[in-house]
């Protein structure tokens, strides 16, 4: 568990017994160490784990767990954690002699992975890494909202904490309770999600190019408040470190 993090994030004094985090990442793979964050978060509260890995296998959660003392095989034999292998299911359910995605039998065995997992266990934290993923399978809008909102309604009725990451851009969510329209048709999951969080967090790389000592700029907005928060982070090999936006001397 990251510390900076949690504290900038103010989640040791804020209950997340269903609430609803989702993060927003401007380039692939950046907004990961927030997943690994509330996946170590929620054992550490004995809350059982379900992962929908829809991107990643679940050797990639177990070996960066594991740099962190952290064996997910190992709470997963105990029960403690659940993986929904995405990439498994949606390989299974192409259509071999079309190449078309099977996306009804997609969310048939999604939601069943939900509703028993989830349904007698109200200490669960729900993880889906990433819906974005499904547009570029052919998934239209249309069926991924539908998907989005169903998954929330089993959520909020099981009364369990939902952590969601998906790919869009920094301008639109910050500005989508003003307008819904999106240059790219990728962005559209991440903004309906945004809608119904308790948490917005967005994490984008620097816009002047890469730096050592600097991974990229981190904003959050908890649907209580008005303005967004604005810092930047440096992911190290065992720690995340989150500082002021300015305050780095190798960002200008």
């Amino acid at each position: 568990m990251f510390m900076d993090l949690q504290s900038v994030l103010r989640l040791e004094e804020t209950p997340l017994e269903g609430k609803f985090i989702h993060i927003c990442e401007e380039e692939d793979q950046l907004g990961m160490f927030l997943l690994h964050h509330f996946i170590h978060l929620g054992i550490k509260r004995n809350a059982k784990i379900l992962i929908i890995g829809i991107e990643n296998s679940f050797g990639h959660y177990n070996g960066v767990g594991t740099k962190f003392g952290l064996n997910l095989l190992k709470i997963k034999g105990s029960g403690g954690v659940e993986f929904f292998d995405g990439l498994k299911v949606i390989d299974k359910t192409v259509n071999d002699e079309n190449g078309l995605f099977n996306y009804l039998a997609f969310k048939e065995e999604l939601l069943s992975f939900l509703d028993t997992n989830a349904e007698h266990h109200s200490n669960t934290y729900v993880i889906i890494d990433k819906f974005s993923i499904l547009q570029s399978l052919g998934v239209c809008p249309k069926e991924v909202v539908t998907l989005t909102r169903a998954v929330q309604l089993r959520v909020r009725k099981y009364g369990c904490v939902l952590i969601t990451r998906c790919r869009g851009k920094e301008s639109n969510l910050e500005t989508v309770a003003e307008t819904d329209n999106c240059e790219d048709p990728t962005d559209i999951s991440s903004n309906i999600l945004s809608h119904s969080a308790s948490l917005n967090i967005i994490v984008r790389p620097l816009p002047t190019g890469k730096s050592t000592n600097v991974s990229g700029n981190l904003s959050f907005l908890w649907a209580t408040e008005k303005n967004w928060s604005r810092y930047q982070f440096r992911i190290e090999e065992k720690d995340v470190r989150i500082f002021a936006k300015g305050t780095s001397s190798a960002v200008l």
